[in-house]
């Protein structure tokens, strides 16, 4: 992305953050938090993303095969 879009990205921010300042609403909020992660995004390298979802997915993983053992060794067994 170009320096040109990243500072047009930046000007939305700015603009979604004046409004969320003088309003204090919820969806003002939202807007100023949305147009923040566009302008994170827009200075991302590549790579970065990469390994940011590859972290994220990997994290979720372990953290449902944690919960899937815990229940399964928290079950009683069942005698015949």
């Amino acid at each position: 992305m170009d320096t040109q879009q990243i500072k047009c990205l930046l000007e939305q921010t700015k603009v979604a953050l004046d409004d969320f300042e003088s309003t204090k609403a919820e969806t003002s909020r939202i807007k100023a938090r949305d147009q923040a992660l566009k302008l994170a995004g827009a200075l991302e390298r590549p790579r970065d993303a990469i390994l940011r979802i590859a972290y994220t997915v990997r994290i979720s993983c372990l953290i449902i095969a944690s919960i899937i053992i815990h229940r399964y060794l928290s079950m009683p067994y069942i005698n015949d």
